[in-house]
């Protein structure tokens, strides 16, 4: 019997020495666990004060536009009011015609009407497209253009999905071939190219045009919102991995490059934002090595302009694309902005 005691309470110990061992084994793990802690920690406390870093930069750069002792009260009245929004076009497709648009509001408003009682609204459009009633106009008058005319109703017609007679369908196409021909002289004009694209995916043209050369076509217009849905429709889908390596990252059409990224799933978001700061740097040198080469206002205030308008499709992509970041890049941004319109005229 005490045999028998003697084994029980060896076995005893045994286990007692394993539950220490296993539980000094846990100790150990909870020591790991801790180091790790105190590491991440560490490093969201590194990240911390770059934040602040940059928030102190940024607050500085605020000073600069505060100081009324230095700016003359009319501008620091401009520079508080650029403050609360940067303007954005307001159009779905960010064509910038916002307030051309505004001033014509009657006119569109009739226009929808129209289309929508219409009996054959494909017809109905090809007509208003074949004779409009908006003249065309210079580029520095804030009125409404044939191609912003165009675009208009064909994106009213792209939401009704209109089925299209045969007969209505060869009219488009020979509206397409006029617009094909004009637009050889000038592909740069992306309103014109934009147009001529939704004319195909509306009406069912694009088997009558030869297929690369469409395909080329996307490269004029990718940095609008509605050119991705209309790459899909035109049967592109399979082809945006290469279109966007060949046709716009190479030559550094960064925005649309990003546009096309986020919908077909191409690249990492890190990688996206990146694409955009280098555009915003390469927006920056362009506008800089302008300004520095002449003396003249109007010169420098173009040059402005263009950097503006490129940082603004830059923040109009980060929204659309949901890639605003914790790193202030997109308030960076913003501050440009209004650092270039405050001085326009210097």
């Amino acid at each position: 019997e005490l045999e028998s005691k003697e084994e029980e309470f060896k076995c005893r110990v045994k286990e007692l020495e394993s539950t220490k061992k296993l539980f000094e084994s846990q100790v150990e793990d909870l020591k790991s666990k801790e180091k790790q802690f105190e590491g991440r920690w560490k490093e969201l406390e590194i990240k911390e004060n770059n934040f602040k870093v940059k928030v102190k930069e940024l607050n500085l750069k605020e000073k600069q536009f505060d100081g009324q002792q230095r700016e003359p009260e009319s501008r620091t009245k401009y520079i508080d009011g650029e403050k609360k929004s940067v303007v954005f076009g307001r159009t779905s497709l960010q064509l910038d015609t916002s307030e051309k648009t505004d001033r014509f509001e009657p006119l569109y408003s009739g226009i929808l009407v129209d289309i929508r009682e219409s009996s054959d609204p494909s017809r109905h459009v090809l007509e208003m497209i074949q004779n409009p009633i908006i003249p065309l106009c210079k580029k520095r008058d804030s009125v409404v253009t044939i191609a912003d005319y165009r675009i208009y109703l064909l994106e009213q017609l792209m939401r009704i999905s209109p089925i299209i007679k045969p007969c209505v369908r060869e009219e488009a196409l020979k509206l397409a071939l006029d617009m094909k021909a004009k637009m050889k002289e000038n592909t740069e004009n992306s309103l014109e190219v934009l147009g001529f694209l939704m004319l195909l995916s509306i009406y069912g043209l694009v088997d009558s045009f030869n297929e690369d050369e469409v395909l080329e076509l996307f490269a004029f217009v990718a940095q609008h919102k509605i050119a991705v849905e209309l790459f899909g429709t035109l049967g592109f889908a399979n082809k945006a991995s290469d279109f966007v390596e060949k046709n716009l990252i190479r030559k550094k059409q960064f925005v649309g490059a990003v546009r096309f990224s986020c919908a077909y799933n191409l690249n990492v978001k890190n990688k996206l934002v990146d694409m955009l700061r280098e555009h915003v740097q390469n927006a920056k040198l362009i506008c800089d090595s302008r300004c520095e080469k002449t003396n003249s206002i109007e010169i420098k205030g173009k040059a402005k302009d263009q950097e503006i308008a490129s940082l603004q499709a830059v923040l109009q992509c980060i929204l659309d694309c949901n890639l605003q970041s914790d790193d202030l890049f997109d308030k960076e941004i913003r501050y440009r902005i209004l650092e270039l319109k405050a001085n326009k005229d210097i």
